[in-house]
């Protein structure tokens, strides 16, 4: 997968985004794949940053406040 499919898929992970075949999927990978993993920490503060300038969509925020905000 690019790059780009990497972000975007993490995105939909941290935002509770994916079904669960999805989601383990993409675990075992971020898991395997200390940059894949470096990725993900760093949407996970690039998300907490827009959130907490209010610059997420609705729809994002709602996300992010169900899924991130509550494990």
């Amino acid at each position: 997968m690019d790059i780009g499919n990497d972000e975007e898929q993490a995105v939909r992970y941290v935002l509770g985004e994916m079904d669960d075949q999805q989601r383990i999927l993409f675990e075992e990978r971020y898991f395997a794949d200390p940059a894949l993993h470096e990725q993900l920490l760093a949407i996970e503060t690039e998300l907490i940053d827009l959130y907490v300038r209010d610059q997420l969509s609705e729809e994002q925020r709602r996300d992010f406040e169900e899924y991130f905000l509550s494990s």
